[in-house]
């Protein structure tokens, strides 16, 4: 009697739940989790696999601060490992319309909102991985502000182009507390100097001057990372190069307008009573202006490419006459000690200025100074080069060469003998010069060396 009256009341209850359950499918309603994170309600899930795979994923995103943490930030991190491990969700049995449900994003966000370690904040994401957090932001955006500022100021008309070097991105996300950072903190993240190595193939304008300042490094330091490297490169030749740099690199190309002189061509006349190596004036030249239009790439605020876009003349170069010395004159041997290639003042010093390698020293003195051989030596270049406007190369056939730049007239040709003290030109301020100067330079061996060592000023 007993075990029949059990069996009424089970197959009631059967039956009434059959039916609350039918009702509550056919109203919307549903059997849902109630998810609780240290005591705190975070939302409400279909179930708990769907929780449990947020929490893998989370896991997964956010494994290489771990890693990272444990490599980089020994001393901040001990306290914080393995926080990923505390998180112990509780679940609740609810009834729930679905519309009602926690959406996954919201249920993620609510989750880490819940770990005492995680903050959440305007991430700095380089190359879409996370490198540290400020934050609001406006704090980002003045952080990116004054690091462009630092490198190029404020000069940026409409139509230049800047760039980062890097992929970067400002995301709002959780972050481990110990990747927060404040506005100095930031700032020198983005500046601090790296050095990276990379593989250059050399193309045929390439020069290892050129390389050393488009790479911020030295000829010198080229030289060390290359084993049997001469002081030509060719081209389609592969070198390595230490390349320096902050790690947010900033790339400003810009259009800009400017007026570049021509320099005149010279008429040679051969005369058999002048001795070898002079020359003697008829006419005089005068260079011609153009107007250049141009597009250059500022690489952390030094130049590395210019491209002149177009060419406008505004006077024509004069062509200049002269008499070339033919009667021979003995063999010129390099004494091996340097004279003061000019009178004047030292105005600027071998070395890093400005950012950049100074390949040689600056001595200060009046247009029309005299310029004159350091050594005995024969003339190897002689003619305009970019930025040192009229240059001139002696090599002195003993591993030495000189370099005098910024003249504003050549008195020798290629190939022309001359002694120490030979008047050669005469100071100017041609090629990108800021004022009336001689650039002297030294190279031993193809190597750029200081001046200063074998002038005095």
């Amino acid at each position: 009697m007993f075990f029949k009256k059990y069996l009424d009341y089970a197959f009631i209850m059967i039956i009434v739940t059959l039916v609350f359950s039918t009702l509550i499918n056919l109203s919307g309603y549903k059997f849902v989790n109630e998810v609780f994170i240290n005591g705190d309600s975070i939302g409400f899930a279909k179930n708990k696999e769907e929780i449990y795979l947020i929490i893998d994923e989370i896991k997964k995103e956010n494994a290489f601060f771990e890693k990272e943490g444990n490599k980089k930030n020994k001393d901040e991190y001990k306290n914080n490992q393995n926080f990923f491990e505390e998180i112990r969700p509780i679940f609740l049995n609810r009834i729930l319309n679905y519309k009602n449900l926690t959406s996954k994003d919201a249920l993620k966000f609510n989750l880490l909102s819940k770990i005492d370690k995680m903050i959440f904040c305007y991430s700095f994401c380089f190359n879409d991985i996370p490198e540290f957090g400020v934050s609001t932001l406006n704090v980002a955006d003045n952080i990116l502000k004054n690091h462009k500022k630092k490198f190029i100021g404020d000069e940026i008309s409409d139509d230049s182009v800047l760039e980062f070097d890097k992929k970067i991105s400002i995301e709002k996300r959780f972050l481990p507390t110990y990747k927060i950072k404040n506005f100095e903190e930031a700032l020198d993240i983005l500046s601090k100097n790296e050095c990276t190595q990379i593989t250059h193939t050399c193309n045929k304008n390439d020069t290892l001057e050129g390389l050393a300042i488009k790479n911020n490094t030295s000829v010198d330091e080229i030289i060390k990372s290359n084993k049997n490297l001469g002081k030509n490169i060719f081209e389609g030749q592969k070198i390595y190069i230490n390349k320096n740099g902050p790690f947010l690199g900033v790339r400003l190309t810009k259009k800009i307008e400017y007026t570049e002189e021509i320099p005149f061509n010279v008429k040679n006349i051969e005369d058999e009573k002048l001795k070898e190596g002079n020359v003697n004036i008829v006419s005089p030249g005068v260079n011609g202006k153009n107007k250049i239009y141009a597009k250059i790439v500022f690489q952390n605020g030094n130049e590395i490419s210019r491209e002149i876009l177009k060419k406008e003349n505004l006077k024509e170069a004069k062509e200049q006459i002269q008499k070339i010395g033919k009667e021979k004159t003995p063999t010129l041997i390099a004494s091996g000690n340097f004279s003061n290639p000019t009178g004047g003042r030292l105005t600027s010093r071998f070395g890093m200025r400005w950012g950049r390698q100074h390949m040689g020293i600056d001595i200060g003195g009046p247009i029309g100074t005299n310029v004159r051989a350091a050594d005995n030596g024969i003339i190897k270049f002689a003619s305009w080069r970019n930025g040192y406007g009229y240059y001139i190369l002696i090599d002195h056939q003993n591993g030495y060469e000189t370099g005098y730049g910024h003249n504003c007239q050549i008195l020798v040709k290629v190939g022309q003998k001359v002694s120490k003290g030979d008047v050669i030109s005469k100071m100017g301020s041609t090629g990108r010069s800021t004022g009336s100067h001689l650039h002297f330079e030294i190279k031993k061996n193809g190597v750029f060396i200081d001046p200063l060592k074998y002038v005095n000023y």
